[in-house]
């Protein structure tokens, strides 16, 4: 069966037709995509109208036409000859002898609407004949790894993930395992393809776990789409200021391979969330297009007294004062992608809405607002994502039809964590394996769990049911396992002191520089407290220096852009981190993660720590708290990397979002406070200092009434 991947067609009728003929033609494997962007250009086109790749006829490329007048397309049927061949001739793995190439290379005209008997050419077909000529050009002699190398190189991924291989003096150190791990991911899949590819006119959402490819694959969209819409203005947004590096890079690179020439920066925009004066963002375009009060950080944050969800308050506000004077906001792009939108309040996804342009005539309240998230790493249901009905009011969304572009689309693999570092922090993120057995958080929306490739190997997903979890080789492709022993890529350690943790820390990343072939860019430090990253970190670079290791602060000593440095160790608060990645993670004073206030937060960040690693972790802490986390993960081996528990019930979930709510400063004074003055009034009762009659009546009433309530 083929896998159909369709993406913007001028031919729509042709093209569904000939989806629809290969559909029934049993081709065991093969992807056939359509509106695929090109190398060079054809007659003013800019791409492919489809393209089949198949393991039994090699390469097809269709020119469809639409119309039923014949015409002449000899010329352009060369054209597309020679540009494909072009693009394959490059990769000496798919060429024999004197640049023979081992796949087959066929171009047809696919004219549906053509009268056979009118013409005499036999590069153009019908549908009639498209069977008959799949028959009489199969090819058995083309392996599955050549058939994987084509894809590859149509692809082009190879050309985006390439890096220079670490220099390795020791045959099996983690740099060689890294070399041949990153060798082994250059394909984009099936979901991953559709994602990048399948364009709709409206809203779309992608979802994965972390590792998943979600910013590669925004990246690579916003490529496809400028260069199939080259005078679409394209706006791209994100949480993390040092992902920014990231998309520039990524989205140069892919638009060169495909088009041998940059992007147009005036037509691609890439713009962090805030943004300011000096940086421009999404939030400070529309105050300015729209006229309203524009705040930076410290503004709103002493305006408000808080910095928490600022983004969202202030987002909110520049939204409602602007619809407050203007009845039609002024709207500047033709499609805005956001990653990281876990991380973003729904007003923020509407801010975006509004600075987009409709895309459908038959319904002006579809617009391309294309976001990435991973639901799974914001743990507290409370601030999970609506469905995009409930946030773009009117819009048409389809949660799946397999005849039109998807636009709800679900990464369930999972390729840069392997399958127990993953589990691990899924465990420690929701509490599964807690001392006291109960969970921090967990999900209403159990069915989540299966959507992001978790199988139930025991028990039923079912509110108040017990249940095993697991992951297969499907859903976490097992690139590292097979190389490397379970108990090597992850570990946690208990210290007696915050001086032995980082002497160890040192030792540990002197050791990988130096006897295991890891590069220092290799390695991020991370920790969990942004309040105190700056000061407890500055010992541990101390000693990272005296051992002639340079190390840098990510965001600090960098500019905000900038997160890796070459030969630098980077350290960095767990909000830098989101979005980047490295061979090795070292997580330090991880008993911050262990209880108290906000602990969902704290888990969540624990969890996000650990999910930056594409190879090795390191949780590292002290005391009776790091003693505490150091179990959990004891019981996660115990249980061979699953995750067993009792999904909780209704009335359970909504007491622990409320028990692990997020707290402010102001909140946890005054439950301080409140605790202490109820713990010094019963001392008053138990000593007889103050009898039960003293307090007054109705006050006694209602905390009897009050306390002995059920929920």
């Amino acid at each position: 069966m083929i896998d159909i991947i369709r993406g913007a067609s001028e031919k729509p009728a042709s093209t569904e037709a000939l989806i629809s003929f290969l559909e029934q033609c049993n081709i065991p494997e093969g992807i056939l995509y359509t509106g695929y962007p090109i190398v060079g250009s054809i007659n003013d086109k800019s791409s492919m109208d489809a393209i089949l790749l198949s393991s039994n006829h090699g390469i097809i490329v269709f020119d469809i036409v639409e119309e039923p007048e014949v015409s002449d397309r000899e010329e352009l049927l060369d054209e597309l000859y020679n540009i494909t061949l072009q693009r394959l001739i490059g990769h000496r793995e798919l060429t024999r002898k004197r640049g023979e190439l081992k796949a087959n290379l066929n171009v047809l005209t696919f004219a549906p609407a053509w009268n056979s008997l009118t013409f005499d050419e036999s590069r153009i077909i019908t549908l009639e004949d498209l069977q008959t000529f799949l028959k009489e050009n199969e090819q058995d002699d083309l392996t599955i790894d050549d058939y994987r190398k084509l894809i590859q190189a149509i692809q082009a991924i190879t050309k985006l993930k390439h890096k220079v291989p670490r220099k390795v003096k020791k045959v099996g150190s983690k740099g060689d395992i890294l070399n041949e791990v990153e060798k082994s991911i250059s394909n984009l899949d099936k979901r991953q393809s559709k994602a990048v590819i399948e364009t709709v006119e409206g809203i779309q959402r992608i979802r994965g776990l972390a590792g998943s490819g979600k910013t590669i694959i925004l990246a690579l969209k916003v490529a496809y789409l400028h260069s199939k819409f080259p005078d679409w203005t394209i706006g791209v947004t994100f949480y993390t200021r040092s992902l920014k590096s990231q998309f520039v890079d990524l989205i140069n690179k892919f638009t060169i391979a495909q088009k041998n020439e940059e992007p147009d920066w005036n037509k691609v925009k890439i713009l962090q969330a805030w943004g300011g004066s000096s940086d421009s963002g999404l939030y400070f375009e529309f105050c300015k297009l729209n006229n309203v009060e524009y705040l930076d950080y410290d503004t709103a944050k002493r305006r408000y007294n808080t910095s928490n969800e600022l983004l969202d308050i202030i987002t909110k506000k520049a939204i409602q004062e602007a619809q407050a004077v203007k009845q039609n906001l002024t709207e500047v792009y033709d499609a805005i992608l956001i990653d990281e939108a876990q991380d973003f309040s729904e007003s923020f996804l509407m801010l975006c809405y509004l600075l987009t342009k409709p895309a459908s005539q038959s319904n002006p309240n579809n617009k391309r607002v294309i976001y990435a998230y991973d639901e799974l790493q914001k743990l507290n249901e409370a601030n999970s994502l609506r469905n995009p009905r409930e946030i773009f009011p009117g819009i048409d969304f389809e949660s799946y039809n397999p005849n039109k572009p998807q636009q709800d689309i679900i990464l369930e693999k999972c390729y840069r964590n392997s399958a127990p570092i993953l589990v691990t922090a899924h465990a420690l993120g929701f509490g599964i394996y807690r001392e006291n057995g109960e969970l921090v958080t967990m999900f209403r929306e159990k069915e989540l769990w299966k959507d992001v490739g978790y199988k139930i190997e025991k028990g039923d997903l079912e509110l108040g049911q017990r249940v095993v979890l697991g992951r297969d080789k499907e859903s976490s492709p097992d690139f590292l396992v097979e190389k490397v022993n379970q108990d090597e890529l992850i570990q946690f350690r208990v210290f007696d002191s915050y001086e032995e943790e980082i002497k160890q820390v040192a030792e540990d990343i002197e050791k990988n520089i130096r006897e295991e072939d890891l590069d220092p860019r290799d390695i991020i430090v991370i920790h969990p407290n942004a309040l105190r990253t700056k000061n407890d970190v500055a010992a541990l670079r101390k000693e990272l220096f005296k051992r002639n290791i340079e190390s840098h602060l990510a965001g600090v000593n960098t500019s905000q852009d900038e997160f890796f440095i070459s030969d630098s160790v980077a350290f960095t608060s767990i909000y830098r981190a989101k979005g980047n990645e490295a061979a090795m993670v070292y997580i330090i004073n991880a008993d911050y993660c262990y209880k108290g206030y906000n602990l969902t937060k704290k888990r969540n960040i624990l969890f996000t720590a650990i999910t930056r690693s594409k190879g090795w972790v390191r949780v590292y802490g002290s005391g009776e708290d790091m003693k505490g986390l150091e179990e959990e993960f004891k019981k996660v081996k115990v249980n061979k990397y699953k995750l067993s528990f009792k999904y909780p019930t209704e009335e359970e979930m909504e007491r622990l979002n409320i028990l692990h709510r997020d707290l402010t400063e102001e909140d946890i004074k005054v439950i301080t406070e409140s605790n202490r003055e109820g713990k010094n009034l019963l001392n008053k009762l138990k000593s007889g200092k103050l009898q039960k009659e003293d307090l007054n009546k109705d006050l006694l009433e209602q905390l009897r009434n009050y306390l002995n309530d059920p929920k």
